[in-house]
């Protein structure tokens, strides 16, 4: 029998670093779909709502680098649109989570620069 994984937990403001070719890339977890399901803001007939896994939102930071970014470079880095990202490699520490960061409305707010196809 396989040895069980350890699971790590992951709050809404949490950092994780994940590989970016051979570099370091952090990304910030500003809605976990469990949540949203718990309060009642996601419909349960919604297409996530049957995942084995958790879909996170995350806001990934534009920033790369070789070597761990230190937490106060990150709070001055700008923040990416957010993403829908499965939950499995935070939870098993592929992806470990080396910060936390309180939520504020900037958190949250994003660029709709988006290209719209007529």
């Amino acid at each position: 029998m396989l040895p069980r994984r350890k699971r790590h937990k992951h709050f809404c403001g949490d950092i994780f670093e994940f590989p970016c070719d051979d570099k370091f890339g952090y990304a910030l977890i500003i809605a976990k779909f469990s949540d949203l399901r718990k309060w009642d803001i996601i419909n349960p007939l919604h297409p996530y709502a049957s995942l084995m896994t958790v879909p996170l939102t995350v806001r990934p930071f534009n920033i790369v680098s070789d070597e761990r970014v230190p937490f106060e470079i990150l709070e001055k880095t700008e923040l990416l649109n957010p993403q829908i990202v499965m939950d499995d490699s935070v939870i098993y520490g592929e992806h470990p989570i080396v910060y936390h960061k309180e939520l504020t409305n900037q958190s949250f707010l994003c660029t709709t620069n988006h290209a719209i196809k007529h």
